[in-house]
């Protein structure tokens, strides 16, 4: 067997990772370069230069479908079309879809109908044809159930067509959140770059086929499906890296083997319909499993107990929540309570405010969403009461400010207008009797806000151009203050009365300060502050001087801070972008405990309230998950 000619043959691949309605996919674009990469070299297959067409993101059908139809009419060896991303059901037919940045589940004229994709491949006059589709339901594709969908294969009318799908019919497919590709397109990429132990010098999609289905099995992955055309499983794809890597002066592709990263036995998936999914890696005689339409729920681990309607992972011997329902990066978070029940309140990503209930483990309600013409990430949270009712006030990026009324779950008034850019920290309080709420944004600026009147109160404060990244509240002398952390570094005090800054800024940061937190430390009022610069930093609130030397721990930038006492002792949380959360005592300047592994891809934000007389730990992180844990772990 050899490989076809790779100068007379094209390849187009199309990725989506980025949506607005639907949960963000960067496995996809990860997955979209690096088979790119294979493809075009000629250890590989490596078709001409230009003969391997990579459409990343395309916001129309029409940029996805000139690319296909152009490789189509220039291929006269070999075409190879891949798709991945979210994969959605026409509710009028049934029929597979393919889902575009702008996709909306609800309005079919937003997706791609994979009959139009078909249509264009099947007027290539190439005589292999091969279509790799990486979503959910893409075993649609090959026909339905006996229904009167039939597949490409059995309608290209011609020899050499063969379909790869990623997930049977009815069955969601998979991308772990932190893992660098999804299952399917890690596993390809795995065969073609590590090759198949003692397998034939060239490969064929049969043979690739079944390679993928003894990996997705092991780790317990929806089944691959493949349907071929008068032996067109037998199109030879790749050589066979294994047959090569003994090979002197063999420089190897970079290898899979290493690629995936290590996720406990209890893990959470995004499928790609759009859903968040929790599944097991392995398989255990005390695991049991019960399907719910796509989404997998999990009964039994290992003495943990899963809410089934909730969206929670709940551990009985370790008290640590995990609420599922953000679709993208939880941004903001803060603590409270409603009608006596405590809540914690998170904004995000996808554009959504969501209420959760701490005692009963699950998210209240509907989500609350802001504009109605498009998504904005909610980038800071706070809570408080205007008038006796409770409310959340929410900063976002496209510069507006909005209260919301908790106990109606709906938004008071118009968004208030002032910043230009995003709004990146925010904060309540009171000065002169008047509820507050002072913000900071892109736009360098800290304004303060009339929550009664939903109006803002006199100029905004400015100090040196650069956003404004945190915020917060305290007194010094009984005058309210702001402190306000920035991405030039410094770390400012602002008289809230007077509306004017304190004495000079206080340098110590090198790049920005991300987080500023108020406390006390042996009865001096301090601030801590942290920054890209991976360090925490003690500030004397009164002298605004540093104390001691900086602290450090954390391997990437600190992206929050929340104060404490625990037992009569100033504490700190940090949250940070290397993932870990720490746990600081402030007068010893050390670590209380091991780091708590906190959210795969990095720490977002910590809050910290109470739950059942324990201090607990509120996080978020880029996974899209909100994490309950006790302060206290002993």
């Amino acid at each position: 067997m050899t490989l076809p000619n790779a100068s007379i043959s094209q390849a187009v691949l199309i990725g989506v990772s980025k949506y607005k309605a639907l949960p963000g996919l960067p496995a996809v674009r990860n997955g979209l370069q690096d088979l790119g990469n294979c493809l075009q070299d000629e250890r590989l297959w490596g078709p001409p230069r230009g003969g391997c067409t990579v459409v990343d993101n395309p916001m129309l059908a029409s940029t996805a479908l000139e690319a296909v139809h152009l490789a189509a009419q220039n291929a006269t060896g070999t075409l190879v079309v891949y798709y991945a991303g979210h994969g959605l059901i026409d509710p009028e037919d049934g029929r597979l879809t393919l889902a575009l940045p702008d996709t909306r589940p609800e309005r079919p004229e937003t997706q791609i109908p994979y009959e139009w994709l078909r249509r264009e491949i099947r007027g290539s006059r190439a005589p292999r044809r091969v279509v790799i589709l990486d979503c959910c339901y893409s075993g649609r594709a090959h026909g339905e159930m006996g229904s009167s969908l039939t597949s490409l294969a059995d309608r290209a009318e011609i020899d050499g067509a063969c379909l790869l799908a990623s997930a049977p019919p009815n069955s969601p497919a998979f991308a772990r959140p932190g893992e660098r590709y999804t299952e399917f397109t890690g596993a390809l990429l795995q065969v073609l770059t590590d090759g198949i132990y003692e397998g034939p010098e060239i490969l064929d999609l049969d043979t690739i086929y079944h390679e993928l289905l003894r990996i997705l099995g092991s780790r317990s992955a929806p089944a691959p499906q493949m349907r071929a055309y008068n032996l067109a499983s037998s199109i030879a794809i790749a050589q066979n890296r294994w047959q090569q890597s003994d090979e002197p002066g063999n420089t190897p592709i970079a290898s899979m083997k290493n690629a995936r990263h290590p996720i406990s036995d209890l893990a959470l998936a995004v499928n790609l319909t759009g859903r968040i999914t929790r599944f097991a890696m392995i398989s255990t005689a005390t695991l049991g499993l019960v399907a719910a339409g796509t989404q997998w729920v999990i009964d039994d681990f290992a003495g943990s107990k899963a809410h089934p309607n909730s969206g929670v992972v709940a551990s009985a011997s370790l008290f640590d929540i995990h609420f599922i329902g953000h679709h993208d990066p939880v941004r903001s978070a803060a603590l409270g309570s409603l009608n006596g029940i405590p809540i914690a309140v998170t904004g995000a990503d996808d554009g959504t405010v969501r209420l959760w209930d701490l005692a009963k483990r699950e998210q209240l309600g509907e989500p609350l969403y802001g504009r109605t013409d498009g998504i904005e990430s909610v980038l800071a949270l706070a809570l408080g009461e205007v008038d006796g009712t409770p409310i959340a006030v929410t900063g976002a990026d496209d510069g507006t400010v909005r209260l919301w009324d908790l106990a109606k779950r709906e938004q008071l008034g118009e968004p208030l207008y002032g910043h230009i850019g995003r709004v990146l920290a925010l904060a309540l309080g009171e000065v002169d009797g008047t509820p507050i709420a002072v913000t900071g944004a892109d736009d360098g600026t800290v304004r303060l806000w009339d929550l009664i009147k939903r109006q803002q109160v006199g100029e905004p404060l400015v100090g040196r151009t650069g956003p404004v990244s945190s915020i917060t509240l305290g007194t010094l002398n009984g005058i309210p203050i702001a402190v306000t952390g920035a991405d030039d570094g410094t770390v400012r005090l602002w008289d809230l009365i007077k509306r004017e800054q304190l004495g000079e800024p206080l340098y110590g940061h090198i790049n920005g300060v991300t987080s500023v937190a108020l406390g006390e430390l042996g009865g001096t009022q301090i601030i801590v502050s942290g920054g890209r610069d991976k360090l925490m930093r003690i500030w004397d609130l009164a002298t605004r001087s540093q104390l001691g030397d900086p602290i450090i721990g954390h391997s990437d930038t600190i992206n929050s801070i929340a104060f404490t006492t625990l037992r009569d002792n100033p504490v700190a949380v940090t949250g940070g972008q290397d993932g870990a959360i720490r746990v600081w005592d402030l007068t010893g300047r050390r670590q209380l405990v091991e780091p708590l592994d906190g959210h795969i891809g990095g720490v977002m934000l910590v809050a910290l309230g109470e739950l059942d007389g324990a201090q607990i730990i509120v996080s978020g992180g880029r996974d899209s998950l909100v994490r309950v844990r006790p302060l206290e772990t002993r």
